[in-house]
């Protein structure tokens, strides 16, 4: 019963993210869009995330139920495995230091945590 608000909380903190990760250029930090020029690789960077984003809510809310909750599980564990990669990667990890990124990548990641135990147990 839990899981589906859970998982709301997660898409919301992932959204969140994303617009931080904007403002604090993101790009640098990724194969391939960090070797690009800057105008480039930002534009790229955003706009690759609006089919992400919509086929995450599409498929995350699949009448097939197979489809949806394994969305669902994916999604999470995407979600823990970029958080790790949030605290593993030096440059990243200084470009996040303000407060509010913190913020949401550890709510995000404590959302992904959540939904994943709460599916799987």
């Amino acid at each position: 019963m839990m899981a589906p608000a859970v998982f709301d909380v997660m898409l919301v903190m992932f959204f969140l993210h994303e617009l931080d990760a904007v403002r604090c250029r993101e790009w640098r930090y990724l194969i391939g869009l960090s070797r690009l020029p800057e105008r480039m690789a930002a534009s790229l960077f955003i706009l690759l995330h609006a089919p992400l984003l919509g086929l995450i809510i599409v498929l995350s809310n699949h009448s097939v139920s197979s489809i949806s909750e394994g969305t669902r599980l994916i999604f999470a564990a995407l979600v823990l495995l970029h958080g790790l990669l949030h605290v593993l990667a030096p440059k990243a990890r200084q470009a996040f230091a303000e407060p509010l990124s913190q913020l949401l990548i550890g709510l995000l990641t404590a959302s992904g945590a959540a939904y994943l135990w709460l599916v799987l147990h």
